[in-house]
This record gives structure tokens, C-alpha cells and sequence, in this order.
């Protein structure tokens, strides 16, 4: 019987703990936010990364890293910044090497306790823009050839993900054709009028398609942007490559589409003695996972009960 009660005793006192837990996390996240939302970047990196741990690539420090790393990027702490992107790096890179070795246990424990008391899993997503960011901050630092090899990785680490969902993507262009099959003439009406395409393109335009069905895996903002960077780099042909297919994924976009344009008159021997400015601006949030709580009403059944509900995670 005492071993009955210590055990429930554990178990109770655990469930405290974990819910404690979530709710200083869900406060810390709150002040980030509020401090990055309002341009406080300085502020919203220092109440993220007080709270990382002494050990060094420590696995539960990653959403802290990439979201410390972040803010100091846009505070302009460049150096700093790519300190904390190269933590995220090698956290990312352990949780890559441990990903077959984990069992299901792990996600049973996100459901039995609570979602918000396990550490952040790296993404293809995260590993993509912590060299894209890198990238970044080496460019506009000057350093053009840390900048290369970041942007780079960043293109590799797409790559990877490409054969990664290989099937999905498939799958998706199958559904792409399907659909373009039922609207044919619609199709060849909308192309004849549409009013992104240039002679200029017309040449390159047929398999552009060919690149609709990445955008829900890879990120065409780190495809883009590295074909700005070789562009500037005098890196033509590589640009041109990159560039096609941003626009291919982003057909909709007429500033994409203009560039495009360019680097394909420069790739073809074009002389051009103008200078550019690109204004980047980054909007949009990622997801968000919040609570949706089930309240069993079992309570006219017996009075012994005094709660019965289940509460889980959604997007």
C-alpha cells in the first residue's frame, strides 16, 4: 500500500513539475515575442539566451539558439549572431546523428505529459535558414567567401530535403499535372495573357513548372537569395540556375520574375554598368501550437470523479 502511495505521490508530483515547466516557457516565450515585435531585438536575444544552459551544444538549447541567434541578426550583432547560429548548427547536426536511434517513446512522452516539456527537434526547415542566416551575416559583414560557403550549405541541406520527400514531391506533381490535364484550355488562355511572361524567358519557360511542387518542402526565399548573392559575385551561371528556380516556384512574383530576367541577359553576355539595391523584407509567422482541450461530462454518472479531460496540441 505505501509503495502504492509513493508511486502515485512520484507520478503527481511529476505532472506538477512538467506543468510548471510549460508555463514559465509559455511566459518566456511571451517576452520574446512582445520584446521582437516591437524591434527590442537586443532585449528579446537577452531573455532567450539567459536561459540556455552552461554546457555547450546542449540539445535542449536549440529553439533558444535559433531564436536568440535570430534577434541578434536583426539588432545587426552579426558576429554574435553567427556564434549562436554555429551552436544551433552542432545541435542540429546531434540531433541528425540520434534521429534513427530514437524510439516512439519519446513522442508517447509528448502526449502522457506535455507537449511544451520536451525539447525542440530540429527541422529540415531550421537547419536550412541557420546557414542561410550565416550566409547573410558573412555578406553583409564583406567576408564573400564564408558568405559562399554558407549559402551553399544552405543549398546543400535543400537538396537533401528534396530527395528527403522525393515521394511527396512526386506525388504532388502528379496531382499538378492532373489538375493542368482538367484545365488545359483554361491554362493556354491564362499563359497566352499572363503577363509575367517575357520573350526574354520564353526560351527556359517550359520546364519551369517543373519546380511547382518544391515550395511546400524546400524554401525558395534561401534558393532566391543565394542567386542574389552569386549574382553579385559575378557567379552567373550558377545564379541563373538558382534564380530559374525560385521563379518557377514563385511564378505569381514579378520581382522575382524581373531578376530572372536579368541574370539570364548577363549569363548570356549582357552588359549591364547599372546598380541595384534589393530591399528584403520578411514577414508571415511560423506555426503555433496551441491547446485543444476535451472535457469528459462523466460527472452525472458518478460523484467519486471530479474531473475527467484530455487536452492535446494542435496547429
Amino acid at each position: 500500500m505505501k509503495k502504492n502511495l509513493r508511486k502515485t505521490f512520484i507520478l503527481v508530483f511529476c505532472f506538477v513539475c512538467v506543468g510548471c515547466a510549460s508555463i514559465a516557457q509559455k511566459k518566456r516565450f511571451e517576452a520574446y515575442n512582445n520584446s521582437f515585435l516591437v524591434g527590442n531585438y537586443l532585449e528579446a536575444a537577452s531573455i532567450e539566451l539567459e536561459n540556455k544552459s552552461n554546457k555547450k551544444n546542449n540539445p535542449s538549447d536549440l529553439l533558444i539558439t535559433l531564436q536568440g541567434g535570430a534577434a541578434l541578426r536583426y539588432a545587426k550583432k552579426y558576429s554574435d549572431s553567427t556564434d549562436i547560429f554555429d551552436e544551433s548548427e552542432a545541435i542540429i547536426k546531434k540531433h541528425n546523428e540520434e534521429l534513427l536511434l530514437k524510439s516512439a517513446g519519446s513522442q508517447v512522452g509528448s502526449v502522457l505529459w506535455n507537449d511544451t516539456a520536451m525539447d525542440y527537434k530540429a527541422s529540415e526547415y531550421d537547419g536550412i535558414m541557420v546557414n542561410t542566416y550565416k550566409g547573410l551575416n558573412f555578406w553583409q559583414q564583406g567576408d564573400f567567401d564564408l558568405a559562399r560557403v554558407e549559402f551553399n550549405r544552405a543549398l546543400d541541406r535543400q537538396r537533401r530535403a528534396k530527395e528527403r520527400f522525393a515521394e511527396e514531391i512526386a506525388e504532388y506533381k502528379k496531382g499538378i499535372e492532373e489538375k493542368e490535364k482538367k484545365n488545359k484550355r483554361a491554362n493556354i488562355s491564362a499563359n497566352l495573357n499572363n503577363p509575367l511572361l517575357h520573350k526574354g524567358i520564353e526560351s527556359n519557360y517550359s520546364n519551369l513548372k517543373d519546380f511547382r511542387a518544391y515550395p511546400d518542402f524546400i524554401n525558395p526565399f534561401t534558393t532566391y537569395i543565394s542567386g542574389l548573392f552569386f549574382m553579385s559575385q559575378g557567379d552567373y551561371q550558377k545564379s541563373s540556375t538558382l534564380l530559374k528556380q525560385s521563379f518557377g516556384m514563385v511564378d505569381h512574383n514579378e520581382f522575382v520574375k524581373n531578376d530572372f530576367e536579368l541574370i539570364e541577359y548577363l549569363a548570356n553576355g549582357g552588359k549591364n554598368d547599372k546598380n541595384y539595391t534589393w530591399v528584403i523584407i520578411e514577414n508571415g509567422l511560423g506555426p503555433v501550437k496551441e491547446e485543444f482541450r476535451v472535457d469528459l461530462p462523466i460527472g452525472f454518472l458518478t460523484n467519486r470523479v471530479k474531473y475527467t479531460g484530455i487536452a492535446l496540441p494542435k496547429l
